[in-house]
């Protein structure tokens, strides 16, 4: 090799279509990694509630005290 002899590098703007693909998939992984816990958490719940209020006694009884 000749020390007078340059090496030209061709640097392109755009990115190639397979860094393109790339991005998609990784984006298109992370919104169905994100639905994860919210299809879990809208199978799971229990479809009719009940409310309980707990009375003043319910409540000192986690502390021993008696009624």
């Amino acid at each position: 090799m000749n020390t007078q002899e340059r090496i030209h590098i061709v640097k392109t703007n755009y990115p190639s279509p397979n860094q393109v693909l790339l991005i998609l998939l990784i984006v298109l992984a992370s919104f169905g990694m994100g639905l994860i816990p919210i299809i879990y958490g809208f199978s799971s719940s229990p479809k009719a509630q009940e409310i309980v209020a707990p009375s003043q006694a319910a409540l000192w009884s986690a502390l021993g005290e008696a009624e």
